[in-house]
């Protein structure tokens, strides 16, 4: 089960994505994740997009959706560019999490995955899930 959205075909040229941040986190505690993406093709990549074109969930250990993207993320109608030339890497947007679930409690203490969709320009793109232990 997920809640992310997934409307784009799959962006074609090569590429890799993943999120990278801290893997051990205190509940309570705000923490920024950035969703980066590599260009493993050899032409550049060139994405106009919107601010808040990056979802995500927070998963337990059961498999169970804990935190869904934030209804209350500030989104403007700013245009983003991201350009990534061939061989590097650049950064789409940044994920905040506070290790809290939907109804702003702290999470347990365990193992959670983060995962994560750019749904923009026309174009999906899946980040590999990342774990992150909650203390």
């Amino acid at each position: 089960m997920t809640t992310l959205p997934a409307v784009n075909p799959p962006l074609e040229q090569p590429h890799t994505a993943r999120l990278e941040g801290p893997q051990s986190v205190q509940a309570g505690q705000a923490n920024m994740w950035n969703v980066l993406l590599t260009n493993t093709g050899d032409k550049a990549i060139d994405l106009q997009h919107g601010a808040c074109d990056v979802r995500f969930e927070v998963v337990n250990a059961a498999g169970q959706v804990v935190r869904t993207t934030p209804k209350d993320a500030i989104c403007t109608l700013q245009i983003v560019g991201t350009n990534v030339a061939p061989g590097q890497t650049g950064e789409l947007q940044k994920i905040r999490w506070e290790g809290k679930n939907d109804q702003k409690q702290n999470v347990p203490a365990g193992t959670y995955t983060i995962r994560s969709v750019f749904n923009g320009d026309g174009v999906l793109i899946r980040p590999a899930d990342f774990s992150v232990t909650v203390r």
